[in-house]
């Protein structure tokens, strides 16, 4: 599993969401960013006080590759969608 550096969302910048979304949850697509570049991925694995885990599932960044399994938290989130 991989815990890329992602970018973070300003403190008073929320996550924006899309279709039926209204918060982040198992199933949904959440873009992230990765210095400049957009990676989509779907949760899987969305656990309190614990990291969030993700499967790529659209990158233009080599060493992220769809299908891989990542880590990341609510503050890396910039997008959502149901």
């Amino acid at each position: 599993m991989t815990t890329p550096n992602w970018n973070e969302r300003d403190n008073d910048t929320t996550i924006e969401y899309d279709g039926e979304a209204n918060e982040v949850s198992e199933g949904c697509l959440v873009n992230l960013d990765h210095e400049g570049t957009t990676i989509t991925a779907r949760v899987i694995e969305c656990n309190d006080g614990q990291p969030w885990v993700g499967e790529i599932t659209d990158s233009k960044v080599e060493s992220l590759r769809i299908g891989s399994t990542i880590q990341f938290e609510d503050r890396h989130v910039f997008r959502c969608a149901a």
